[in-house]
């Protein structure tokens, strides 16, 4: 595992909102590790894809996006993370504190996230920040604002997955370049991949 790690994305994974600016298309940049990665200009901002073929199922795999207890280990950089609020058994509020490499600031994130079914073979996972009376904001650490996050599973065959994973953030504060550029591209591969051995654990149980 690399010492610094793509903080700037968090876990979240689609189609996003364009914000009145004209659509451009996904350009593929990279392929490792099985993980096809794509990423796409929206206004000044930068969205990535991850896709990938991964071994689980889909109720499991949301399963560990939405259990703190497996963060650690598939979240790099990870320093705490909690549930704050289960709305509903298909809408949830989150809390991540991600460390950063010094001098910079830790950046936290309070988002929500609800899942759907577009039928019976394929959910969604759609995340975006959100604030909560629970979580005041510090000026130990800066916030973290994602603007749209998803993840697309696809069941194709028994045991097998399709995971599309998009995401658009911001991460606030001085960022480098070349560190924001270099993470948009690892943090697919190790994100949907670790959930994967996340995935293979909760079969041998």
């Amino acid at each position: 595992m690399l010492p610094m790690i793509p903080w700037i994305f968090l876990f979240f994974p689609a189609v996003f909102y364009c914000h009145g600016q004209k659509e451009t298309t996904w350009e593929k940049v990279k392929e490792r590790d099985g993980i096809e990665v794509f990423q796409k200009k929206i206004g000044e901002d930068v969205a990535f894809r991850g896709v990938g073929i991964l071994t689980g199922e889909c109720d499991k795999f949301i399963e560990v996006l939405h259990d703190p207890s497996t963060w650690s280990s598939w979240v790099e950089n990870l320093k705490s993370g909690e549930m704050i609020e289960k709305k509903s058994d298909s809408h949830f509020i989150f809390r991540q504190l991600i460390g950063t490499p010094f001098p910079m600031k830790d950046r936290e994130a309070v988002f929500q996230s609800i899942v759907s079914r577009k039928n019976r073979n394929i959910a969604m996972v759609d995340m975006k920040s959100v604030n909560h009376p629970s979580v005041k904001r510090s000026d130990k650490w800066i916030r973290l604002e994602i603007i749209h996050s998803r993840y697309k599973i696809e069941e194709i065959g028994k045991g097998r997955l399709r995971v599309t994973f998009e995401n658009l953030s911001k991460s606030s504060g001085a960022v480098p370049n070349f560190l924001s550029n270099w993470a948009s591209l690892s943090y697919p591969v190790t994100l949907l991949r670790g959930i994967e051995r996340e995935l293979q654990k909760t079969r041998k149980k």
